[in-house]
C-alpha cells in the first residue's frame, strides 16, 4: 500500500494541528485610554440619508443627503470618561470632505482641532486657526470616536466571556446593544435585538498578533418621540462590526470597520389635511486603523 507521508510525519502533523486548534484566547475589547496618550489614526467614512414623502400613494418630495470624509491625523487624549477619550487634540496630516458629492474645504496639513462634548453632550470641534465649515465639522464627528458618557461600549455588546477559539460564535448582549443604539427620540426594544459575534481568525496587523472578530446585529424600534406630530409606524436597524483586537491587552485595538443602516416609516395626521407618509433610510460606514505613538 502506497503512503503519501511516512507514519512519523503524519503523527507530527496531527500533533501540530491539534495544538493549533486548541489555541484559545481571552478577548478583551475594552482598552482604557489615559490622558496624554498619543495615537496615529487613519479613518474613512460615509453617511447617507434619504427622505421620501408621499400623499395618497403619490410622491411629493424626496431629499437625499450624503457626507464622505477621510482623515489622517495624530490624536492626543486630553480628557477621559469611563476609560475612553472624551476630549482630544487632533493634529491633521491630511483630510478630505465631500458633501452631497461635492468636495468642500477641509483643514490643511498641520491644522489643530480640539474635539470635545458640550454641556448637552453634543460633539463639538473647534479649529485653533482659521474656519471650520459645517460639513468638515460633521466629518470630524464621523471620523473621530469620542466617548459620550454612555456606560455601554463595544465590549459590553460583544460580551466575549471566557476563552475563545477561532471559529467560535456567541450571541451579543441584546440589552447593551439596545441601550447603545437608542438615541434621544428612539427607543430600541431589547427583545427584538438579535446578533452574534464570530472569532474569524488570528491575524498579524503591522507586526501585532490580533484576534479578528465579526459581529452582526439587527433589531426593531419599539417607540419614538418625534417632532411636528409625526408618529412612528415601523423601524428596523441592522449593523455589522469587525474588529482586530491585539492579544496583548496593553495595546489598543488595531483596526475597526463598521456599517449601520436604519429604516423608518412615519406618518403625520392633522385635522383637515391629508395624511403624510414619510420613509426615512439612513446609514453609514466607518473604517479606522490605529497605531500607538511610542
Amino acid at each position: 500500500m502506497n503512503r503519501i507521508l511516512p507514519p512519523v510525519v503524519v503523527l507530527v502533523l496531527l500533533f501540530a494541528t491539534s495544538a493549533i486548534a486548541a489555541d484559545s484566547y481571552e478577548i478583551h475589547i475594552d482598552r482604557p485610554s489615559k490622558v496624554g496618550d498619543k495615537i496615529d489614526v487613519k479613518s474613512s467614512g460615509t453617511e447617507k440619508r434619504q427622505t421620501v414623502v408621499t400623499v395618497s400613494g403619490r410622491k411629493v418630495n424626496q431629499e437625499t443627503q450624503t457626507l464622505e470624509g477621510t482623515l489622517d491625523a495624530r490624536l492626543t487624549v486630553l480628557v477621559v470618561i469611563n476609560g475612553q477619550p472624551s476630549k482630544v487634540r487632533v493634529e491633521v496630516r491630511s483630510m478630505t470632505v465631500k458633501k452631497d458629492g461635492k468636495e468642500v474645504a477641509a483643514p490643511p496639513r498641520g491644522a489643530v482641532v480640539i474635539g470635545s462634548r458640550d454641556d448637552r453632550g453634543q460633539e463639538l470641534y473647534e479649529i485653533e486657526e482659521g474656519d471650520l465649515s459645517e460639513p468638515a465639522h460633521d466629518a470630524f464627528k464621523l471620523l473621530v470616536a469620542l466617548a459620550d458618557g454612555n456606560d455601554v461600549n463595544d465590549g459590553d455588546i460583544i460580551d466575549a466571556k471566557g476563552k475563545k477559539q477561532v471559529g467560535d460564535t456567541w450571541p451579543i448582549n441584546s440589552q447593551a446593544a439596545a441601550k447603545d443604539v437608542s438615541e434621544g427620540v428612539l427607543s430600541i426594544d431589547p427583545k427584538t435585538v438579535k446578533g452574534k459575534t464570530t472569532f474569524v481568525a488570528v491575524e498579524t496587523v503591522d507586526g501585532v498578533k490580533c484576534a479578528q472578530l465579526s459581529s452582526k446585529m439587527s433589531g426593531k424600534v419599539g417607540s419614538g418621540k418625534l417632532p411636528n406630530g409625526a408618529r412612528l409606524q415601523a423601524a428596523q436597524f441592522d449593523g455589522t462590526l469587525k474588529l482586530w483586537v491585539p492579544t496583548d491587552r496593553a495595546l489598543p485595538i488595531r483596526k475597526g470597520n463598521m456599517a449601520f443602516q436604519m429604516r423608518m416609516k412615519l406618518f403625520v395626521e392633522q385635522p383637515g389635511r391629508p395624511r403624510l407618509n414619510i420613509d426615512v433610510t439612513g446609514g453609514g460606514t466607518i473604517a479606522r486603523t490605529i497605531m500607538p505613538v511610542k
